[in-house]
């Protein structure tokens, strides 16, 4: 909240009722230059905004730098097709060594910016888009594969420190993210059922539609991410049901066709033998006491 109105009574009450969530003189923020006083921020909007801000510019400097290294890498491949035009007509070699040391000190840069707008918007599709869309097996590899990449970044920009502060950002980001994966993964596993949900609700007392729509976030917001571990371990014997119905669906498939012969084959005094053949043969033992035994005959 912004106050014009610096009086000493009228601060008294501002620190009182708004505690660090004001801005004017004598509060502990300052009005932020260049900002115009006739539409002021509320000052609660006013990180979000600069999040906001940030994370435009990083997609505009990845897309101009994606731009640049295209121009670049299509500069090289031209360079190279000219040598070997002038190989081939044995005219003098027109080297190319700058533009290759160009295209190797710039790649750190390219994958910087590259990296960081590919991690922010993967980010916003992990958290807000439909959780029945996320691919969970992939989350894993790309977010380790970004890591390694920011890891590797921040000692590149060792001695550039604007460089190496956008990477350890990033790092940041990701560190903070990475314990989540094991719970998508959960959430979007195949076997869930409703009745898994219902044992989720059980045990702890939170009742989940599972809609269409349902996002990572609206999860969080239900408190779901308070239950980690609840979840991950419901979720790993819900693989194992679903491994079994698996099986027994595959079993099913393969059998449902099968046109099965039932044939007397042998009888003694106490045991008769059939034979039930389609895809394969059994060979079934009947006892006068209604014992059944199975021999599977290939």
């Amino acid at each position: 909240m912004y106050v014009a109105d610096s009086g000493r009574n009228n601060r008294f009450l501002r620190y009182k009722k708004y505690p660090h969530r004001w801005i004017g003189r004598g509060s502990k923020f300052i009005w932020p230059p260049r900002i115009p006083d006739l539409n002021p921020l509320d000052f609660s909007m006013w990180s979000n905004l600069k999040d906001l801000v940030s994370q435009e510019e990083i997609h505009e400097t990845a897309v101009d730098v994606r731009r640049v290294w295209k121009a670049m890498k299509e500069g090289q491949e031209q360079g190279q097709l000219l040598n070997q035009r002038q190989k081939l007509f044995n005219v003098q070699v027109v080297p190319f060594d700058a533009l290759t040391k160009l295209i190797k000190e710039f790649e750190p840069y390219k994958n910087l910016w590259g990296t960081a707008s590919d991690w922010l918007k993967m980010h916003e599709i992990w958290m807000d888009n439909p959780i029945l869309n996320i691919d969970a097996d992939a989350i894993e590899l790309t977010v380790t594969d970004m890591y390694k990449m920011m890891l590797k970044l921040i000692k590149v920009f060792a001695d550039i420190e604007a460089m190496q502060t956008v990477a350890i950002e990033i790092k940041n980001q990701i560190e903070e993210f990475k314990p989540m994966i094991p719970l998508i993964q959960s959430l979007r596993n195949p076997g869930m059922r409703p009745r898994h949900w219902e044992q989720f609700a059980e045990e702890t007392g939170i009742a989940i539609d599972f809609t269409p729509t349902i996002t990572f976030n609206d999860f969080l917001k239900l408190g779901v991410g308070d239950h980690g571990e609840l979840i991950v371990k419901i979720a790993e014997s819900a693989t194992k049901e679903y491994s079994i119905e698996q099986t027994m669906a595959k079993m099913k498939a393969q059998w449902e066709d099968n046109l099965m012969d039932l044939t007397p084959y042998k009888e003694t005094a106490k045991r008769y033998y059939y034979l039930l053949c389609g895809g394969l043969c059994i060979s079934i033992r009947v006892h006068e006491t209604s014992n059944t035994f199975v021999n599977v005959v290939t």
